[in-house]
């Protein structure tokens, strides 16, 4: 086999699993990175190629057009199509990561949360909450409707 896994992850058209020696495996569809092994068509059905980029995982939640892991670093990396910003790199634009790529400026994470196709960390020692991508309900809690590209600070109480 390939080891123990010890979480799973469902993503809109894809799956991962992390094991115990903090490799991530994905499976489905390959389409735009969803596996994050570099490959850009067809579908897998079971966990073969691990993530690439990715190692000493400690966390991989779900999400809908993104997938992401922390690492026992408090680093983030992100694999998919990324359509409204959530590589974090500061661009909004379609974006699909190839391989995988590390947000930029997290190194100190600890939780993350993956949505549809937007992400929140709790970050430092303070746990100050970060969110980024897309934003179409408000759902990153930054008092404004517009997507982001890079992680920000949740606004606590300012909105309507």
């Amino acid at each position: 086999g390939l080891g123990i896994v010890v979480e799973v992850a469902a993503g809109c058209t894809s799956a991962c699993a992390r094991y115990s020696d903090g490799v991530v495996r994905c499976w489905g569809n390959q389409e735009n990175n969803f596996l994050g092994d570099g490959a850009t068509s067809g579908f897998t059905n079971t966990p073969s190629s691990p993530v690439l980029n990715v190692s000493a995982a400690v966390q991989t939640p779900g999400g809908g057009w993104i997938h992401g892991a922390r690492t026992d670093a408090g680093e983030v990396w992100v694999w998919g199509p990324s359509q409204h910003g959530g590589v974090g790199n500061g661009s909004i634009l379609p974006t699909p990561v190839n391989p995988s790529a590390k947000v930029p400026g997290l190194d100190d994470t600890r939780s993350l949360a993956i949505g549809w196709e937007h992400l929140c960390v709790l970050y430092g020692p303070t746990e100050e909450a970060l969110c980024w991508g897309y934003n179409n309900s408000g759902q990153l809690g930054v008092n404004d409707l517009g997507d982001l590209g890079y992680p920000a600070n949740v606004v606590w109480g300012a909105g309507t």
